[in-house]
């Protein structure tokens, strides 16, 4: 350390007795010493004295020579240690006399300065060592009171805290722990530190890792890290720590230790992360995709399977304003309208169809669904969130409905004989097309967000899902539902317990299942199969399920989730218009032959008339 630090430390100046039965070298070694003002000097002749001075008054540092009359330096230093006087202690001693050395430094002297050769080198290096063992002394005795004070603090912390002492073989002996030690670990301050430390608590698979981060951590430096241990009741609790090394002497070095018990919070994150895991399964089931956006900076942000819909880049999208320049010119004030609606309170979700522009310049039709969240303290809009599902299919679907309906009336118009019969047709086909859009507007009403009966079973075939739709097809409320296995979710259907399509997502090699279904295919981890059947009340059905796999937050399988639709009443519609339509060949057939009769019929009423004439 630099001498001004060292003066700046020490106010008064150290004051050091010096013990020797040589009274010209006490005089020689005050002058020296005292030479550069920082160091104050009481000299003693005779040990026996010397110890009722050290008694009597406190001294920053002790000199002694080892070959005196009466006691010898090495005896003084024993009754000083014995009496618990840590005062730093210096046996000053003559060439040759190294055993001296070793001896002191076993009964705890600090430093050893060999007599003779030049004596300004020599006091030069006295002097030193007693600034560094005044030093080192009341640097370790302020670390002592920190210490305490931190036993104190911690006291009425959550956490753990520990110090422990590394030596140079890499052995660490715990010497103090406070804090919630009990109520994370189960054992106490005292049990821990009989057992040596905190080695044994570390669990076996990270026991190498903390190991390592402990042994390895450098003087100065600091680590941290999350780990387990094993509690007294053998359960498994997750530990944040933080470490702090100080150097210390001869290779000793000073390891500060924390610890946190974040286990809950490592839980919460698990289940946090399933969860997402969960949702982005049944939405990819689903074909659905979630946004959200900033109503005060117009911030909009899409998941990925978004712009994997419109094979544009993830961030192609990031501003409302660019959201509407992909819209299709019609939809824009369809939109607006929306968003406003539900924004003045007017409507309770922000609900929409529209068309966007794919990347190949194609158009979509999507439909959008939200809802708002509100600032708490102004009751002001600041975020809209929701989901988008593709709806292209069902669009085609009302498009080729259209079609047909337009084809029809053409054929009214043109077929005036058979005008009430059509009609009649097209009021059936009427009927039909506002049925299934009356279906599709309370399949809407009911469904939030995945728009078709949905259920969702775990990997041993419990029922942990059962949703509204789905009560609305079987009549069996999920409260009576969930919780159920053995194939239970099947009795609605089917009228007893059997395999279903999401049981094919579990069992994909079982050729029975297979051959229950009418078609089945796969499009990736999905299976999509189609079934006719009769119903335990008598209907024969047509349904069209989508089942998926669920995955956990590891990539284990966790269960499985279906989607079922019942398409009875589009395949009768195809199949009632391909009927209609054929019925309207035949009447078209019959009216060209009878009108071929009459014109022959005329022809024959002009000849004879011709023939009279």
């Amino acid at each position: 350390m630099h001498e001004s630090a060292t003066q700046s430390y020490c106010t008064p100046p150290y004051s050091v007795l010096y013990v020797d039965d040589d009274p010209s070298l006490l005089e020689i070694g005050k002058i020296f010493l005292e030479r550069a003002g920082d160091i104050t000097v009481t000299l003693s002749q005779d040990p026996v004295l010397a110890v009722e001075k050290i008694r009597m008054n406190r001294f920053d540092a002790i000199i002694s020579d080892y070959q005196m009359p009466g006691m010898n330096g090495i005896e003084l230093l024993v009754r000083v240690r014995e009496s618990g006087d840590t005062t730093p202690f210096i046996i000053f001693t003559g060439k040759g006399r190294e055993e001296v050395v070793i001896e002191a430094l076993n009964n705890g002297a600090d430093h050893y300065v060999q007599k003779g050769g030049n004596p300004k080198a020599q006091f030069a290096e006295l002097t030193h060592k007693i600034r560094r063992s005044v030093l080192w002394r009341r640097a370790l005795e302020e670390i002592a009171g920190n210490e305490e004070r931190y036993r104190q603090i911690s006291d009425v912390m959550s956490d753990l805290a520990c110090s422990c002492i590394r030596s140079a073989d890499g052995a660490c002996v715990t010497d103090w722990m406070v804090g919630a030690v009990f109520e994370i670990t189960g054992y106490t301050p005292a049990e821990i530190e009989a057992e040596g430390g905190c080695s044994f608590l570390i669990h076996p698979d990270d026991r190498e890792y903390y190991h390592h981060q402990i042994l390895t951590l450098s003087p100065g430096s600091t680590a941290s890290f999350e780990v387990r241990i094993t509690s007294r009741v053998r359960s498994i609790r997750w530990v944040s720590v933080s470490a702090r090394c100080i150097g210390g002497a001869e290779g000793s070095d000073r390891l500060y230790i924390g610890c946190r018990d974040i286990t809950d919070e490592r839980r919460v994150k698990m289940a946090l992360a399933e969860n997402l895991t969960q949702l982005e399964a049944a939405m990819d089931a689903g074909n659905l995709a979630w946004w959200g956006l900033d109503m005060e900076t117009g911030s909009l942000t899409f998941c990925d399977r978004f712009a994997r819909i419109f094979e544009y880049a993830p961030k192609r999208v990031t501003h409302y304003t660019e959201f509407m320049g992909l819209l299709h010119p019609d939809d824009h004030e369809v939109i607006r309208q929306a968003l406003y609606s539900h924004l003045d309170g007017h409507k309770s979700r922000y609900e929409a169809e529209c068309r966007v522009k794919r990347a190949d310049g194609s158009y979509l039709w999507l439909q959008i669904i939200g809802r708002r969240s509100e600032d708490p303290q102004s009751s002001r809009s600041i975020r809209v969130t929701g989901t988008v599902a593709d709806i292209s299919a069902r669009k085609r679907y009302e498009e080729a409905l259209q079609e047909k309906h337009e084809s029809l009336l053409a054929i009214n118009e043109e077929l005036i004989a058979a005008e009430e019969e059509i009609r009649q047709q097209m009021d059936e086909i009427v009927a039909t097309e506002q049925s299934l859009l009356a279906s599709q507007r309370q399949f809407s009403d009911i469904i939030t967000f995945l728009p078709d009966p949905t259920f969702i079973i775990n990997a041993s075939g419990v029922v942990i899902a059962w949703n509204r739709a789905m009560e609305q097809l079987t009549g069996i409320s999920a409260e009576a539902m969930e919780g159920q296995s053995g194939y239970a979710y099947a009795c609605p259907l089917y009228g007893r317990p059997r395999p279903m399509l999401i049981d094919l997502v579990m069992q994909p090699d079982n050729p029975e299942i297979r051959s229950w279904y009418d078609s089945i295919h796969q499009n990736g981890a999905t299976t999509i199969g189609e079934i006719a059947y009769r119903h335990p009340d008598g209907r024969q059905l047509i349904l069209w399920g989508k089942a998926a796999p669920l995955y956990g937050g590891k990539g284990d399988l966790i269960g499985a989730i279906e989607s079922i639709r019942d398409i009875t009443a589009i395949k009768m519609a195809l199949k009632h218009l391909e009927e209609k339509n054929l019925e309207l060949l035949l009447a078209n057939e019959r009216l060209a032959a009878a009108e071929e009769e009459i014109r022959q019929q005329m022809d024959e009423i002009v000849a004879m008339q011709t023939r009279e004439k």
